[in-house]
């Protein structure tokens, strides 16, 4: 079985984990967004999450940081994110870019590495939740307006 290693330092490019990448796979021409997860040494492969929730391997050659991506409130299309979460997204990143979106827009965007089916679960779980009155509304004293 392939040793799979977890990436802490800069390996390839200086990508990271958690990072965003963008993977090209032929022979499509338009780049994916992803989340990247570990590299598999004796494959030679990086794992990436999608963001359409698609664990995949791609070869080095073809995972590059992703570049050009503008944020909401920055210039942002109506898509985009400033964090992209996975189950694997590492919890200090988490942390640090909601405090800087927060502290510099006032507001932050996540985005799920999730599929149809695993985004289904969660509507319903939210849902249940409301339905259960365990989601409410904030006391008026800590809205804004």
């Amino acid at each position: 079985m392939a040793e799979i290693d977890e990436i802490d330092d800069p390996l390839v490019e200086g990508l990271r984990p958690g990072c965003l990448v963008e993977v090209t796979s032929p022979p499509e021409d338009a780049p994916r967004l992803g989340q990247l997860i570990s590299f598999d040494r004796e494959a030679n492969k990086f794992n990436v999450v999608l963001v359409d929730g698609e664990a995949t391997t791609a070869d080095p050659k073809c995972v590059k940081a992703a570049e050009g991506i503008r944020k909401p409130g920055q210039g942002g299309a109506p898509d985009s994110f400033d964090v992209l979460l996975s189950p694997r997204t590492p919890d200090g990143l988490i942390g640090e870019e909601l405090a800087a979106c927060l502290f510099e827009k006032g507001f932050c965007v996540l985005r799920l590495c999730n599929n149809a089916v695993g985004l289904e679960g969660a509507v319903e779980t939210v849902r249940s939740m409301g339905d259960d009155g365990r989601l409410v509304r904030l006391p008026e004293e800590v809205e804004e307006g």
